[in-house]
């Protein structure tokens, strides 16, 4: 009887003991994992192109818009290069995006944009030039844009149907310089230029001066500037007048530089800068280049 008493016992146990294993052996129940989120690729800054490179954007801090608004003058700088076509090209009509949203197009602006004045290595004109195949051009295209568009970290893309593949330039608003005036702008992005012009900016000798108004004083120039006909004619000692086939007409005094008349006039002080070489004794004058304001 005992033994029958310690074998249910003992069957008692082993079976108990078998239940608890089995709960003890039982995997825990695991979270699902949360899917891992896939970081966008940063985009490749793109300056140069096979027909574009983009060699400066700047922007001349001394241009203060109309009426107190918020517009800067933003010039873009770049190379345009013929490599397997022939192309054409002006300032106009390049378009800028910046941060994928708002779009502004470039146009000549001639009385504004003071750096021109000073940079005769590029081409800024709204008159389309012929860049011929094996050849590139150096050009500059003008914008006025927001000032709070132009603060570090935005995108820059830009496009224009006059130069193939433009739309595959990229770069950021940390990339633009700012400038206190466009001759500064001038003397760094066309150093070369810069120095030529402003030798050519510089008064004449007195040999010089003596012998250019023995040859202009007395005999006046014209020219053709949107179907307006412009002369200039000067006299003794430093005198000239312009007349126009519309009736207008000023005067004012002159002086002679290394490779420019200045012609300042009296009722404004506005002057006017034409420029001059001396060929074959006589003096060869482009009244046209001084008055057209579209090139």
């Amino acid at each position: 009887m005992k033994k029958w008493v310690a074998l249910i016992l003992a069957l008692v146990i082993v079976l108990g003991m078998a239940g608890c294993g089995g709960s003890v052996n039982e995997p825990e129940p695991t979270a699902t994992p949360e899917p891992t989120a896939t970081p966008e690729p940063t985009p490749v800054i793109v300056r140069q192109t096979e027909h574009m490179d983009v060699i400066g954007i700047c922007v001349d801090n001394s241009y203060v818009d109309k009426d107190g608004g918020p517009l800067k003058l933003v010039y873009l700088f770049y190379n345009l290069i013929a490599t397997d076509e022939n192309l054409k090209i002006d300032s106009k009509y390049t378009k800028l995006t910046i941060n994928e949203k708002n779009t502004y197009e470039s146009d000549h602006f001639a009385s504004t944009a003071s750096a021109m004045t000073y940079m005769p290595n590029y081409y800024y004109s709204s008159y389309i030039k012929d860049v011929y195949l094996g050849s590139s051009q150096l050009v500059v295209a003008t914008f006025f844009i927001p000032e709070a568009e132009l603060v570090a970290g935005r995108t820059i893309t830009i496009s224009d149907s006059q130069i193939p593949g433009s739309e595959a330039i990229f770069f950021y608003t940390d990339d633009i310089e700012f400038f206190e005036s466009g001759e500064a702008i001038a003397k760094e992005l066309d150093p070369e230029g810069y120095a030529e012009v402003m030798r050519a900016f510089e008064e004449a000798d007195t040999e010089t001066t003596r012998l250019v108004k023995s040859l202009i004083n007395g005999y006046y120039w014209w020219g053709y500037v949107n179907s307006i006909k412009y002369e200039v004619e000067f006299w003794a000692d430093n005198n000239f007048e312009v007349r126009t086939s519309v009736g207008i007409t000023n005067q004012g005094t002159y002086s002679v530089r290394n490779g420019y008349i200045f012609c300042t006039y009296a009722s404004n002080g506005n002057t006017i800068r034409i420029p001059y070489e001396i060929v074959n004794e006589d003096v060869e004058m482009d009244v046209t280049e001084a008055f057209d304001v579209m090139g």
